[in-house]
């Protein structure tokens, strides 16, 4: 309730006074093994209708869903005196890390539960968008099969001048066309004006090192005072970086420097205040291959998503996966990427919950 349903709910009320409609990225893996629980547990039963519920009324207010598929989730084990997942094996967070038979599963059963949450609300809805877990889209091999089986053609992955190399996470969006919106085919960091993807990349903004300070004081206050924190509750598991992998175009003085847009994806966090640009909208025609079926089968942690020791002020528009310190885990979910559909900026809500 209080890592996604609230939070969520909080972003609605923002959304909705500004007229935005709003793209959600869903832990399909996540429900996949929660929906699976279910059968023998009634905690679990009850989260996964609490979540249905909110993700068809999502749908019935104009919202989008696609899936954002974790694939640790295979590795997760479930607390049931606690009712919480403990998701401390990080192997396979990274979709590459995936066999041929698992990565099938993982977009069977996520197409398949989006399209039993979806259709009873919106029957024609197209389902042809991602993002992948952990920003993990390279390389696109992996993916490009899954892509056109599924008929996806939008990708909402890309981070422009970030990267990570860890043994969780592995990216590189340092060379890259520089455009917000752009085709590419077989790999997502070389435009293709002839390509059969589309990617809408995010934004990513500077914070100033004084609002940066601001904002860790105030987290601070609110974990001291009111054992509140920002994300949620569960403890984040260390990841280990790769420091023999270099980003392909990045500078040696950025790198030392460590700031501006050449930053690694570890300082992602972003001001509660911050705005996304005026006009940006969801693509239109988002289209989905008909007839998809998959087996049937589907509580997470927010241990979901290794640790970053902090580093100076580059920041995402896109909130940082969470690494809340707590000795209790929580689920992972959508991830919330505004997109204005009419007049008027979309305003950043309440911090939540990747």
């Amino acid at each position: 309730m209080e890592c996604m349903i609230e939070p969520t709910n909080n972003l609605l009320s923002v959304l909705e006074e500004y007229g935005v409609k709003a793209i959600f990225f869903v832990d399909t893996a996540y429900l996949f093994r929660l929906k699976l629980n279910a059968i023998n547990y009634p905690a679990s039963a009850a989260d996964y209708a609490q979540i249905k519920e909110q993700l068809q009324s999502l749908i019935s207010k104009g919202h989008y869903l696609f899936p954002h598929i974790h694939p640790h989730w295979l590795d997760a084990k479930y607390l049931p005196d606690q009712n919480q997942w403990e998701l401390i094996n990080v192997k396979r967070y990274r979709f590459h890390n995936t066999t041929t038979d698992e990565r099938k599963l993982l977009f069977d059963v996520s197409f398949k539960i989006l399209e039993e949450i979806i259709y009873p609300v919106k029957p024609d809805y197209k389902i042809n968008a991602y993002r992948a877990g952990g920003w993990s889209l390279q390389p696109f091999e992996d993916y490009k099969p899954f892509f056109e089986q599924y008929g996806i053609q939008y990708d909402f992955t890309v981070m422009p001048g970030l990267f990570q190399f860890s043994n969780a996470q592995y990216f590189d969006f340092t060379r890259n066309p520089g455009k917000l919106v752009y085709k590419f085919d077989n790999d997502v960091s070389q435009e293709e004006a002839a390509g059969s993807f589309t990617e809408v990349t995010s934004t990513v903004l500077q914070i100033p090192s004084y609002i940066n300070s601001i904002n860790k004081f105030h987290l601070i206050m609110l974990h001291r005072l009111i054992n509140d924190h920002t994300f949620g509750r569960g403890e984040g598991q260390k990841s280990v970086n790769d420091e023999s992998a270099k980003p392909s175009a990045v500078e040696k003085r950025h790198l030392a420097e460590g700031f501006a847009l050449f930053a690694s994806v570890r300082v992602l966090r972003a001001p509660d205040d911050l705005r996304a640009p005026d006009g940006l909208r969801a693509p239109d025609g988002l289209r989905a291959p008909d007839g998809l079926r998959a087996p049937a089968g589907s509580r997470p942690s927010c241990s979901n998503v290794p640790q970053r020791s902090p580093v100076p002020p580059a920041r995402s528009s896109r909130p940082r996966r969470s690494q809340p310190r707590s000795r209790q885990s929580c689920p992972s979910r959508a991830r919330p990427s505004a997109l204005p559909a009419g007049a008027g900026p979309a305003r950043r809500a309440a911090r939540a919950a990747p």
